[in-house]
């Protein structure tokens, strides 16, 4: 039996995955039933069989069979208000700066970036309530607070993306941290792992900021972009940061420093050379409850 196809012309100026594209188009649809209708043959890229990872450029034809079409289209319509859109959470407060292009956001300490099975309010959600076609295209911990850069649509996403991929867009922290330094400034190098490939390479630059008889503050800029990054090597130089339940083992800065459930750690600086040449940096202040 033939099959009866809608088309759509790939028409942006950047390549895209088939499976991110479907899923803009139709944003009920899972990974699993892209997986299966392209098993189907269902979802075709310039007539031939594709698969998830397929690179679409500017002028591909992508067909779709046209029942999945309405039933996918469908679904989109249908489908319930993203959780944590949650209207009696004033994340607007958190806003530092915002274009047409772009969201500067001052997350705090303890709230989750994106939802999960047992969270119910969260950053993603309000974001895609606020601007429909928002991107998130980088992470920060639920409990580090700070700067979190936001897409307002997919093509500043794919820039954005593109220059964190290249590790163009310099971050910056501020940590508070237990004990006291031998040295005023230092790269750490400690190999980090994941669990799954093994170790791979790790870099933190630190300068000490200011000292108390029990605890040091530090500016910390990573040089890569590993998991837990600044957690794990300040705790691998003895010096956990504070508020660090994880890494702390020794239970170091228990009680240093108020409030005791939040991580003193901050993410104060974001900035990068535009193509233009012009720098472009944002500066997220510091907590109310970071020691003055």
């Amino acid at each position: 039996m033939a099959l009866t196809y809608v088309h759509e012309t790939y028409s942006e100026d950047f390549e895209s995955r088939l499976d991110k594209w479907l899923m803009r188009r139709y944003p009920a649809l899972t990974q699993g039933k892209i997986q299966k209708s392209l098993r189907e043959r269902f979802v075709r890229v310039n007539s031939a069989k594709s698969s998830a990872s397929t690179h679409l450029k500017k002028g591909d034809k992508i067909s779709i069979e046209v029942h999945l079409d309405t039933q996918w289209l469908a679904q989109a319509k249908d489908r319930k208000p993203t959780r944590g859109c949650n209207i009696q959470t004033d994340f607007s407060s958190l806003i530092l700066e915002e274009s047409k292009d772009i969201l500067v956001l001052n997350k705090p300490s303890g709230l989750d970036v994106q939802g999960g099975t047992k969270v119910a309010v969260h950053l993603d959600g309000w974001l895609k309530c606020y601007c429909k076609e928002s991107r998130l295209v980088h992470r920060i911990d639920k409990m580090t607070s700070g700067l979190l850069l936001v897409a307002k649509n997919l093509r500043t996403a794919v820039f954005l993306a593109e220059r964190f991929r290249h590790n163009e867009i310099k971050k910056t922290y501020r940590a508070i941290v237990s004990g006291h330094f031998f040295h005023s400034k230092g790269i750490i190098e400690t190999p980090i792992g994941d669990g799954v490939e093994g170790e791979k390479e790790a870099i933190t630059r630190y300068r000490i900021v200011r000292e108390t008889t029990q605890w040091t503050e530090v500016e910390l800029r990573p040089q890569t972009g590993r998991k837990h990054q600044l957690r794990i090597h300040m705790a691998s130089l003895g010096h956990p940061i504070i508020g660090d339940t994880k890494y702390d083992l020794e239970r170091q800065t228990i009680g240093l420093l108020s409030p005791k459930t939040v991580l003193f750690l901050h993410a104060y600086c974001l900035n990068f050379v535009e193509s233009s040449g012009r720098q472009k940096a944002w500066q997220a202040p510091l907590p109310e409850y970071w020691p003055k």
